[in-house]
């Protein structure tokens, strides 16, 4: 009695169908020079095998309204070709005893089993998602979270119903990820959490919540360097990618980061050294917007005891009249505008980025007069920088207003 037929499909990260006989292994991949619409066709009915799909069904599935003259033709090649390529997982059948045609419907032989990555992935998460204990539940959802490398399908995307899908799998695989490291930093298993976070981080780089609970992680295991660093680096990607600022949750962040000093100073002149920069220069301050916003209120307060002087000025590329940067230019332009700010500021003036064609500057002890004529510097340096553009740079300088005194009295 011959053994059973199992073939391994892999659908996430890539498409391939594998089979091991004897010790041989023999195995087809969407690696392999065919056309798309082949290893769609194979996608598909191997993920609805069960039912089996009919001929328009598959029609529409992969031509749709560009079908052309002759769909039936046009399918009829497709199959053949699809036939040829599953003979040669060893088979010593015709691919027609593989891929049958039925009732007006095509799926492959009964006398074949299939182990389908996704499927796993999907028994997994409903294992999880019932079990009660939270020991057993975790188990199940960490095996379900190494099964899923990568979207599912991903170069099918073109096709409606392999890119929903993918919307499917991969709102499951980030829900997953996210209780699990909660359940994680319950169990003080943070290194995982960390590990868990940046893999689902290389699938959803712009998932927010994930990179707040890897800052949290971070924060856990004392990484203090590795926090603040992955809050500098996703400030900077949510600006230049999404041109969002730093939301509300983020910002929170931030000055939970700051709230966990290195223990290991526990006296002033270690804490006095520690806060001291390294890097030597007069160039003016650079910092996130969270920081600038402190800085900020810090500076409205002493002027208003003070009647300092300072002033606020925001710098913004514009594109010309009735168009759009392209992410080239704006990419440039943003370097240069950096550069123009970074060379021609005092060491004590502060600068952020703001959002994705934005700078924020604060000058602190300058007048108005005086705060023109940096601002002026900036433009004159950003045209030497980049002279032959046809966009430029907007500005606006307003006096930053002093807090309001309150009716409490001081305590020193």
């Amino acid at each position: 009695m011959s053994a059973p037929v199992i073939l391994e499909v892999k659908t996430f990260g890539e498409f391939s169908i594998s089979r091991n006989k004897g010790t041989e292994k023999f195995v087809i991949s969407e690696r392999d020079n065919f056309s798309k619409k082949l290893w769609g066709l194979l996608e598909y009915l191997v993920l609805f095998r069960r039912r089996g799909a009919t001929r328009e069904e598959l029609i529409d599935a992969f031509w749709g309204e560009d079908c052309g003259e002759s769909p039936e033709n046009c399918l009829k090649a497709l199959i053949f070709r699809a036939r040829r390529t599953v003979s040669a997982l060893g088979f010593a059948k015709e691919g027609r005893e593989i891929i049958l045609y039925s009732n007006n419907s095509y799926r492959f032989s009964e006398d074949i089993s299939f182990r389908v990555d996704s499927e796993q992935f999907d028994t997994l998460c409903r294992t999880a998602e019932t079990e009660r204990l939270p020991l057993p539940r975790l188990k199940n959802a960490l095996h379900a979270l190494e099964i899923y490398d990568g979207d599912f399908l991903p170069r099918s995307m073109d096709f409606p119903w392999a890119a929903s899908l993918n919307i499917y799998y991969r709102d499951k695989f980030l829900k997953l990820c996210t209780s699990s490291v909660q359940t994680l930093f319950h169990e003080g298993r943070h290194e995982d959490a960390i590990r868990i976070c940046r893999k689902a981080l290389t699938i959803a780089p712009y998932d927010e919540t994930l990179h707040r609970l890897l800052i949290e992680a971070f924060i856990a295991t004392g990484a203090i360097s590795a926090d603040s660093q992955h809050y500098t680096y996703i400030t900077n990607l949510f600006i230049s990618e999404l041109a969002i600022s730093p939301s509300k949750e983020l910002t929170a962040l931030y000055h939970k980061i700051n709230a966990c000093p290195d223990k290991k100073a526990d006296d002033l002149h270690s804490v006095r050294d520690a806060l001291q920069e390294s890097e030597s220069g007069e160039s003016p301050f650079f910092c996130g917007y969270a920081a600038f916003e402190n800085i900020y209120r810090f500076k409205a307060r002493i002027t208003g005891r003070s009647g300092e002087a300072v002033q606020l000025a925001m710098l913004s590329l514009l594109p010309p009249s009735g168009k759009q940067l392209s992410p080239i230019q704006l990419r440039k332009g943003m370097e240069y505008l950096l550069q123009a700010i970074s060379s021609s500021l005092r060491m004590g003036d502060v600068f952020c980025r703001y959002n994705a064609v934005s700078y924020l500057i604060l000058l602190p002890s300058t007048d108005s007069e005086s705060g023109m004529r940096a601002v002026e510097r900036i433009l004159c340096r950003f045209r030497a920088l980049h002279p032959r553009v046809s966009y430029s740079v907007g500005h606006t300088l307003l006096s930053v207003l002093p807090k309001k005194k309150s009716s409490a009295v001081p305590r020193h």
